[in-house]
């Protein structure tokens, strides 16, 4: 089997070459074009670069196919071949197991003490589209349980006029929510503070061994969940629906901030 395999490869070497590079110069274009897209909405976020980087080596293998065969065929050459494969291998599977960990967070509909609204920019006083689905998934399970407070969290960015968490309270309010079940935590600059400041604040809060759940993203559930348990918290996750034309950008962003927190401790924001 392997031998005409071998054999028919041979005999289609050049149409095969072709559909090679056809397919690293359209799969790169691709990329990069998302990067240029996505950087109208995602200004300064990685997540938006990563596309072109992935992308731009693939044109470029594609582009310079005959040139870079025959340095392939050199001794340093194999090894930056070689060594070119590793890293697009290891990236595809790395980035598989970070998707079914993303996959395997449920959405809960539990009820719970409190639900914390992780901030997500905001922009003129006005909250992202990102944001604007957290804030509607807090909102229809504060309705379902009016019992639970929420905590808006999120500081203010240098190019931002009010705090998130400001921004996220006028949003709530005007959709109808009592100001009185409103907590804002107004000091965090990234996902880690954001779940750790509205625990300082919810332990003088509430009583003792309270549950939470956290009002995110789909792409951003798990790790938001995984710190929040790791600070002590009782927390289950409440996924929202994501913007659609930025998940590339979106889940490879969450792909770096997933290995950054499980193996140094931190993550990309």
């Amino acid at each position: 089997m392997l031998k005409k395999i071998k054999a028919w490869m041979e005999r289609h070497e050049i149409a095969l070459r072709t559909a090679r590079k056809i397919t690293f110069i359209l799969l790169g274009s691709l990329l990069t074009a998302d990067t240029i897209f996505a950087s109208r909405f995602l200004s300064g976020n990685i997540g938006a670069y990563l596309p072109a980087i992935i992308g731009l080596p693939l044109i470029i293998l594609g582009a310079l196919d005959a040139p870079l065969r025959r340095f392939f065929r050199l001794k340093w050459g194999r090894a930056l071949k070689y060594f070119i494969m590793l890293c697009y291998a290891l990236f595809l599977i790395s980035f598989g197991i970070s998707l079914m960990l993303i996959s395997s967070v449920p959405n809960s509909e539990k009820e719970a003490d409190a639900v914390i609204v992780l901030g997500a920019g905001v922009s003129n006083g006005e909250v992202s589209l990102t944001l604007k689905y957290r804030l509607d998934a807090a909102y229809d399970y504060a309705l379902k349980y009016p019992e639970a407070l929420v905590v808006v969290s999120g500081g203010r960015g240098a190019d931002e006029i009010q705090s998130e968490a400001a921004v996220m309270k006028k949003y709530l309010l005007a959709r109808g929510l009592e100001e009185e079940r409103i907590v804002m935590e107004e000091h965090s600059a990234n996902t880690y503070q954001n779940l750790k400041f509205s625990k300082e604040i919810l332990d003088g809060t509430l009583e003792k061994d309270y549950n939470v759940i956290i009002a995110t993203n789909k792409f951003h559930a798990y790790r938001a969940r995984r710190i929040a348990r790791d600070l002590g918290m009782d927390a289950d996750a409440l996924p929202a629906q994501s913007v659609w034309y930025l998940a590339p950008n979106n889940y490879l962003r969450e792909y770096l901030s997933i290995y950054n927190y499980l193996f140094v401790g931190i993550g990309i924001d």
